[in-house]
């Protein structure tokens, strides 16, 4: 793979760094900006370029409904700045992919907890005669018995 130039951003415009006189501009300038993001950088962290643009984009939507950005802004726009947290591995792309399935689900499925199998034959007047005379035969067989205390 060839190199990609990196286009520095200076005060006055994009600088090319191979270019000679960009070389002593450079040193010569006190402050410069941080380089553009590529999506290289960000290919590393999610190797699908769909599923990049789709969790920059929710990042950005993030920043947009006020969300604290996790680097300085530098005048960027969301989007850049999106893309330059995930280059930096300040947000986990598996959270914004779960974040966007979860804004996407219309129906949240919460799980209720079963009903035990003798409740239910318990509250049926049928079964409730039969699970009594269960009970009655079992404690007959180990030598006890089932009396009705009348208060």
């Amino acid at each position: 793979l060839a190199p990609v130039p990196i286009y520095v951003e200076e005060r006055g415009g994009a600088v090319d760094p191979y270019a000679e006189s960009a070389h002593s501009n450079l040193k010569q300038s006190k402050e410069f900006l941080m380089a553009r993001v590529t999506v290289e950088d960000c290919v590393e962290k999610v190797t699908n370029r769909f599923q990049l643009v789709m969790v920059a984009a929710q990042r950005s939507r993030e920043i947009s409904a006020g969300a604290e950005p996790r680097l300085e802004r530098d005048n960027d726009k969301n989007p850049v700045v999106a893309l330059r947290e995930i280059a930096d591995e300040k947000v986990s792309p598996d959270d914004l992919y779960n974040a966007i399935i979860q804004g996407l689900q219309r129906h949240v499925e919460v799980d209720e907890p079963e009903e035990d199998g003798f409740d239910a034959m318990a509250s049926n007047p049928e079964f409730a005669g039969i699970a009594s005379q269960m009970s009655e035969t079992v404690a007959a067989a180990a030598g006890m018995s089932i009396e009705d205390s009348e208060e």
